[in-house]
């Protein structure tokens, strides 16, 4: 089964150059993606798998034009398998700042099965 990280980065690269974290690329416009996990279905004292609250964070210049790259973050997201996001405007005088809220249950969150 593949990552979680793996699906989002799948899912987003076709949008904008991203990255899990903090982004240290040299754009100026990118997405970069963070979540929280819980346990859910507990069976033997235990998770049978985990939801993962994902929020996705697009940063852009004031000037730029962002709408078509906005409709296209939430379609990408859908379509890889994501619920469908919602959307905060959290832009200040420094620059565009969407952030798109989805959530995913993922019976492994990670490649390697940690």
């Amino acid at each position: 089964m593949r990552g979680l990280n793996e699906r989002l980065m799948d899912a987003l690269t076709p949008v904008l150059p991203t990255m899990p974290g903090t982004y240290t690329g040299s754009h100026d416009t990118y997405l970069a993606f963070n979540y929280d996990t819980t346990g859910m279905e507990y069976g033997d004292n235990q998770p049978a798998v985990e939801r993962a609250l994902i929020q996705v964070h697009l940063v852009a210049p004031m000037t730029a034009n962002t709408v078509e790259t906005r409709k296209a973050v939430k379609r990408a997201l859908f379509a890889a398998g994501f619920g469908w996001p919602s959307m905060t405007d959290a832009s200040d005088k420094l620059g565009q700042h969407y952030v798109f809220e989805c959530e995913s249950v993922e019976v492994d969150l990670y490649e390697d099965g940690r």
